[in-house]
C-alpha cells in the first residue's frame, strides 16, 4: 500500500498568488476507530490517535462528551494545566531544537528534554510552574521575566539579549542578521 497513511496537500498558484488548496487524506478517519466505544473509551484513546496536542485532542473529546451527555465540565478543570503545558512544549521544541537547526546553530537537546519533563510533572498538578518559568527566563533570556517585561525597545532587547547571553542569545541575534541582510 504505498498510499497508506499519508496526507496529499496541493496549492495551486498563478505565480503571484495562492489560489486554492487541496487536501486529500488515505488516512482512515479517527471517528470508525471510535465507533462502538464508549463515551468513556472514546475520550482515553483520542489522545493515543493524535502524535500533535494529544492532550488538547482529549480535552477536546472530553468537552464534547460532557456536552452531549449534559454534565457539568467542571472535570475540565484539570485539563486546563495539562493542555497548557503541551503547549509550552511544542513552544519549546520551536525554540531549542527547530530554530536553531535552521540557523545553522547547535540545538538544545539536553535543555530541551529536562524542560518537557519538568512540564510533564508540571501537569499533573506536582512540581512547581513558578520555579520552573523564572528559571526558562533566567537559561532562555538571561534575564528575570521583570526585566523581560521592562524592555520596551529593539535596540534595548538587542543590546540586552548581547549583554546576559541567554540561550535564546545566538538565536535572536542569527535572526536579527539574517532580517538585516533580507532588507539589504
Amino acid at each position: 500500500m504505498p498510499n497508506a497513511e499519508k496526507l496529499h496537500l496541493r496549492i495551486l498558484w498563478n505565480g503571484m498568488d495562492v489560489l486554492g488548496i487541496e487536501v486529500k487524506s488515505t488516512r482512515p478517519p479517527a471517528y470508525r476507530l471510535l465507533s462502538g466505544k464508549s463515551p468513556e473509551d472514546a475520550v482515553k484513546l483520542v489522545p493515543l490517535l493524535f502524535s500533535v496536542c494529544g492532550k488538547a485532542q482529549q480535552a477536546a473529546a472530553l468537552a464534547t462528551v460532557s456536552a452531549a451527555q449534559g454534565r457539568d465540565m467542571q472535570q475540565l478543570e484539570k485539563f486546563e494545566r495539562a493542555v497548557l503545558c503541551e503547549a509550552m512544549q511544542e513552544y519549546l521544541w520551536k525554540l531549542l531544537l527547530d530554530w536553531p537547526k535552521l540557523l545553522g546553530l547547535p540545538q538544545l537537546e539536553t535543555q530541551f528534554i529536562r524542560w518537557h519533563a519538568a512540564l510533564n510533572v508540571i501537569s499533573t498538578d506536582k512540581g512547581n510552574a513558578e520555579d520552573l518559568l523564572a528559571e526558562m527566563h533566567q537559561v532562555l533570556l538571561g534575564m528575570t521575566a521583570k526585566e523581560w517585561q521592562q524592555l520596551d525597545t529593539h535596540d534595548r532587547l538587542l543590546e540586552c539579549i548581547k549583554d546576559k547571553q541567554g540561550l535564546l542569545a545566538p538565536i535572536i541575534l542569527a535572526l536579527e542578521f539574517s532580517e538585516s541582510r533580507l532588507a539589504a
